[in-house]
Parts: structure tokens; sequence; C-alpha cells
């Protein structure tokens, strides 16, 4: 849960997401997890098989591996709105694989919930 949220918060759910890119990048998959706070508006919260299967079902044909975001130039890459009914924000965010953008993309959501903002997986896919 995101508890304080300064100004620009496009930058700060940015950064909490690069953040994420780099737990995953190094394989802790327990702070990977310990980052999303619930299950999307299917049901679905997203754990280390989910994660693992959307890459590898992307990936097919090579061995993929997800880099750590902040090493590459972000212009370009991602997508940020705000809910119209206030209740929060998305931000679509390319994946970083082998060193380099690809197509597929990691759906957040950041739900309004008291005081703070839920972390939300809403889905993996290529857009």
């Amino acid at each position: 849960m995101l508890t304080s949220l300064s100004q620009p918060i496009e930058n700060v759910l940015r950064a909490h997401i690069e953040a994420w890119f780099q737990q995953l990048s190094a394989g802790n998959w327990s702070e990977v997890i310990s980052m999303l706070d619930e299950p999307n508006a299917y049901g679905v919260k997203w754990g280390e098989s989910e994660i693992r299967n959307s890459i590898e079902e992307y990936s097919r044909s090579k061995l993929w591996v997800v880099t750590d975001a902040k090493s590459l130039d972000t212009s370009g890459h991602t997508s940020f709105g705000e809910f119209n009914d206030g209740s929060g924000y998305w931000l679509d965010y390319d994946i970083p694989l082998n060193g380099e953008w690809s197509d597929l993309t990691a759906q957040f959501e950041f739900r309004k919930r008291g005081t703070g903002y839920a972390v939300v997986l809403h889905d993996i896919h290529v857009l």
C-alpha cells in the first residue's frame, strides 16, 4: 500500500513500478509479490507462477530475462492516467527484457483505499 503520494503523482507511481521491476530482475519474488496489494478486477492475485507464465508465454522461442527498468531510457514506454471516477490511477509500463524494451506490457492500477493507494497488477500482455 502506498500511503504518501507527493506531486507529481505520476513520478511517484512510476518510481514504485521501477522498484518492482528492479526486484523482479533480481529474482526477489517475495518482494515482488509483497509490492502488490490486491487482486485485479477479475479476482486474480498475481503471484510468481502467473508472472512467470505471462513472460514465458510471450517468449516461447527465446529465453527472456527481466531487466532493471532504471538501466534503460523510459521515454515512450509508459502511459499514465487517472480513473474518471476519481478512484485512483493507472500506469501501463512496457516490460524490459534482455536489456531492451519489449512489447509486453504490465498494466498497474493504484486504487484509493482510505488514506493510501492499493497497488494492483491488472494484467501482463502485448498491447
